[in-house]
């Protein structure tokens, strides 16, 4: 699947008062951000698409160029980011599991391990002490659940694709997925679990699957349209590896409703 332009929210600001120090520290606390997304798809019944982060906001004068998202919730460690809008920026990389991604795309690839440096980087007005800080995206971990091939539609309904889970609500499809990843500034470091949640408003199964599968139409808010970005939030906090037996339920998930496609196909015959 891949991802459309989501056009990101104001940016939150504030003086990131990070403690600065000579020996490494355990990073703690909560972080949270939001934003905007579109989910773009590579060409219909493809598999390849991209989630896709961006912003309708002027970049800050010394900041990088985009995307952009929002810090809305800074606690322990993150405490000294303030909330003021418009003075902390931070960006985030738009993500494919396309083999050769089109630009400003990161290849994240199905089914291996990883490796995307500063998925969330580029902090400002901070300072000097949060330059440094970044989160390495390592993982998209699959969700357990019942597959979309044997969950039929109906609001409530919710069903796994992969890392997604993907849920009809009143207003729209709800799609949650999970990041695993690392949180690095100079020496201090912790790995953190991020939960994003996003609504596609207007769309449903039936919706989402037509798109992916016989349409190519960009996955956004909205039924009859693909441009119109949704608005997301994610919430990052300190991972606890789960015991072995747990583990056995995580893998590296696919950026593609592959699976997705192969159920609205046969609701179609």
């Amino acid at each position: 699947m891949k991802l459309r332009s989501l056009v990101l929210a104001s940016l939150a600001a504030g003086a990131l008062a990070i403690p600065a120090s000579a020996n490494a520290a355990l990073i703690t606390g909560s972080f949270a951000i939001s934003g905007s997304f579109t989910y773009d798809t590579m060409g219909a019944g493809t598999g390849l698409a991209g989630l896709d982060y961006d912003t309708a906001l002027t970049p800050p004068p010394t900041g990088p160029t985009g995307p952009f998202i929002q810090v809305t919730v800074a606690t322990g460690y993150f405490a000294g980011i303030g909330m003021q809008i418009f003075t902390t920026t931070g960006s985030i990389l738009n993500t494919t599991n396309n083999p050769v991604p089109p630009a400003n795309y990161t290849y994240a690839p199905d089914g291996t391990t990883i490796n995307v440096p500063d998925f969330l980087q580029n902090f400002n007005n901070c300072s000097g002490l949060c330059n440094a800080l970044h989160f390495d995206l390592t993982e998209i971990p699959d969700q357990p659940g019942t597959t979309c091939t044997s969950a039929g539609p109906g609001v409530g309904n919710s069903c796994s694709e992969g890392p997604f889970v993907i849920t009809q609500t009143v207003t729209g499809i709800r799609i949650d997925y999970d990041v695993l990843g690392t949180f690095v500034n100079g020496a201090d470091s912790n790995t953190y679990i991020g939960s994003f949640g996003v609504t596609l408003d207007g769309l449903t199964f039936a919706d989402l699957g037509n798109r992916l599968e016989n349409t190519g139409q960009f996955v956004s808010c909205g039924a009859g349209n693909d441009t119109q970005p949704c608005s997301f939030t994610a919430n990052f906090n300190p991972y606890v590896l789960p015991e072995p037996a747990t583990l056995l339920t995580f893998g590296l998930g696919s950026l593609g409703l592959a699976r997705l496609r192969r159920r609205n196909k046969k609701d179609q015959h």
